[in-house]
């Protein structure tokens, strides 16, 4: 017996038990660790191909023939994966691009609705108004960023870390209000399909390490804040600040910003990777554990926490409230 046999029985009987037994997307997950990255290959090339025909989805079994599977395994393994059908995927897809078009553009809500595949502007309506709680034109009225609202394409990455973080709690804090100093800049968010964070955050931590000796009263551990824009009309965009939490504020150095975050409740994840791959923690905790917590976002300042001591892990620090 070769050393490959054992594997290819497990992946065997992975399949088999999928095929008969997984009704349930609890169980699809946990045969999910016998299939490994076949099917993690198969759904993110089929996510890619969804992408590629959002304006004219075909039909889930021509979906499942390209990816290799019955259409019955295909679904139950995109819906484990994903976390809904391949159906409510595109559609949300297509409601997170209208979203992008009612804040960018001056299109009429009609246009957007045809674009985004509806037949009627009132059924447009009832379903953006189902999804993100907000009939459209309130929602351009308002023009504010609300974290979760739109759903960015899902990447092999995230696909990976909502396996592993699946059903993970997180611990809650109360911080009280502190003083940081660091290095900041504006860039995209995580939630815009055009996001540059991957690229413009690693260069600012970077900037900051450079510079942190010259930061007085600094504490042992660095952090990540992300606010909020201050310009209403770009709800994508966020402002960044790389830098430290200071036991007292001295003379901020040249070049450098200080934010005072206020008392604020925290829902704490633990991220045992890299830092690289500290985005796609935030987007499980945005997209997947806070819809379906006791919790709604809380707004404020995001943080994700960098320690000192490399035994430790990093953190994403989301602020919420208890959901009404």
């Amino acid at each position: 017996m070769t050393r490959a046999q054992p594997a290819e029985r497990s992946r065997s009987l992975g399949k088999t038990l999928l095929e008969e037994h997984s009704r349930s997307s609890g169980l699809a997950c946990a045969l999910l660790l016998l299939l490994g990255m076949d099917a993690l290959r198969a759904i993110q090339e089929s996510v890619e191909f969804i992408e590629s025909h959002l304006d004219e989805l075909p039909q889930v079994p021509e979906i499942a023939r390209k990816a290799g599977l019955s259409t019955a395994h295909f679904q139950r393994l995109f819906h484990a994966l994903v976390g809904e059908t391949v159906v409510g995927y595109a559609r949300r897809r297509r409601l997170s691009r209208s979203v992008e078009a009612l804040i960018e553009t001056d299109q009429r809500v009609l246009d957007i609705a045809l674009e985004a595949g509806f037949e009627s502007q009132e059924a447009f309506t009832r379903a953006f108004a189902q999804q993100f709680g907000i009939p459209p034109g309130r929602f351009r009225a308002r023009g504010e960023r609300a974290p979760g609202l739109a759903l960015p394409a899902i990447t092999r990455e995230r696909l990976e870390t909502r396996r592993r973080l699946e059903g993970t709690a997180p611990r809650i804090v109360e911080q009280a209000a502190c003083d940081y100093v660091g290095v900041q800049t504006r860039f995209l968010s995580l939630l815009s399909d055009d996001s540059e964070s991957r690229e413009v955050v690693p260069a600012l931590w970077l900037d900051f390490l450079e510079r942190r000796d010259e930061i007085t009263a600094a504490g042992e551990d660095d952090y990540g804040l992300c606010f909020p824009s201050d310009i209403p009309e770009r709800m994508d965009e966020l402002v960044y600040l790389a830098g430290t939490r200071v036991t007292r504020l001295e003379e901020v150095p040249a070049g450098m910003a200080h934010r005072r975050v206020p008392a604020t409740r925290y829902a704490v994840f633990e991220h045992p990777g890299a830092a690289t791959s500290l985005p796609d923690t935030i987007l499980y905790t945005l997209l997947d554990w806070l819809p379906s917590s006791a919790f709604e976002y809380g707004g404020g300042v995001e943080i994700d926490f960098h320690p000192g001591d490399r035994s430790r892990h990093f953190e994403y620090w989301l602020p919420i409230e208890e959901s009404p």
